[in-house]
């Protein structure tokens, strides 16, 4: 492998850059701090991210890993712990989770069944937090990894976590017909989430943790913004707040458009939102929003852009989003999602 040469991995749907062997001139852990800090930076960082089938697909249609030459690994990283990967298999297409959610195997997450039938948490026993990785094994592939950026998390924020747990629809008329459940899953999630971070601060070398929730469809919040700052903000304030007394970053993912809960996001101490979808939102105004207070992460479009647009056209969609989301610094170039197969190769 060359210095700058880049292998992909998958855990639960996220794209993860393996850096295992970088040794360039250039500090990128230095760069991406940089970055965080609204520094002058030697060039935009980037984050590129993609379903291993994209990569085995490039390698295939050129045929050799040149492609991957020059390429930095700027950051590594994801939410491995509880995600997917070490649940267990129950059906020819279905798998258990630690949790007790059965669930479709896909790249989408299709729930069968959940646990929490009735809306009560009595009987229910959160799970013992070493079921949820190969915690000598993750700290392997990070260790590997040194030189690159590293954000380790767990799986699913609250919103996620909860209708998992309930069921979508239950969930959504519980905020309203039974806040009082829906108040203690939620603070019971949070004290769990904090303690499996701090398991990940103690046993995975790493700089940042990563996390957030995907709240927000291409609208807004899903529950609405007063509901969302009743029950989520709440939880989440107290995990930035856990992480930043480990003496890490925070760094949320949010899909969809979140620039309702942008202000609350900001005033919370969130050091970078990760995602930015351009089809859900103005991401030019959100850096202007958020310059100087909050770093952002993404901002190419995995719906748009990549799959439908011409080279030329994500030439100069990728050449404005350096200009004027990088400039000043606190931004980081990516795509709002892995590239996933619908990306032709010459995109």
């Amino acid at each position: 492998m060359s210095d700058n040469q880049l292998n992909v991995i998958t855990h639960g749907g996220f794209g993860f850059a393996l850096a295992s062997s970088y040794d360039g001139e250039i500090d990128l852990v230095d760069q991406i701090e940089k970055t965080f800090r609204f520094e002058a930076t030697e060039s935009v960082p980037y984050w590129i991210t993609m379903d291993d089938s994209v990569d085995e697909r490039i390698t295939s249609e050129l045929g050799s890993e040149e492609w991957k030459e020059g390429i930095r690994p700027y950051i590594y990283g994801g939410h491995p712990v509880g995600s997917m990967d070490y649940a267990e298999v129950v059906g020819p297409d279905s798998i258990l989770d630690a949790f007790g959610t059965t669930l479709r195997k896909g790249n989408i997450i299709h729930v069968i069944d959940y646990p929490l039938k009735e809306a009560s948490m009595a009987g229910y026993e959160w799970p013992d937090p070493e079921l949820l990785a190969d915690w000598d094994g993750l700290a392997e592939q990070f260790e590997q990894t040194k030189g690159a950026y590293r954000a380790c998390g767990i799986s699913f924020g609250l919103f996620e976590r909860g209708w998992l747990l309930r069921g979508m629809n239950e969930l959504l008329m519980d905020m309203i017909e039974n806040p009082a459940f829906v108040h203690r899953l939620f603070d019971e999630y949070a004290e769990y989430k904090m303690r499996v971070l701090t398991m990940i601060d103690e046993r995975i070398p790493c700089e940042a943790i990563i996390g957030g929730g995907d709240d927000c469809d291409q609208r807004g919040p899903m529950m609405g913004l007063e509901r969302w700052r009743e029950f989520i903000r709440p939880g989440l304030e107290r995990i930035i707040g856990h992480t930043h007394s480990l003496g890490k970053p925070y760094i949320a993912h949010m899909c969809g458009n979140v620039m309702p809960i942008v202000d609350d996001l900001m005033e919370m101490g969130l050091d970078v939102l990760e995602s930015l979808q351009p089809e859900a939102m103005d991401v030019y105004e959100l850096k202007k929003k958020t310059y100087g207070r909050m770093a952002l992460i993404g901002g190419l479009g995995a719906q748009s852009s990549l799959p439908q647009g011409t080279p030329e056209e994500i030439r100069a969609e990728v050449r404005r989003l350096k200009e004027e989301l990088g400039s000043g610094g606190g931004y980081v170039l990516s795509s709002a999602k892995p590239i996933m197969d619908d990306v032709p190769t010459g995109n």
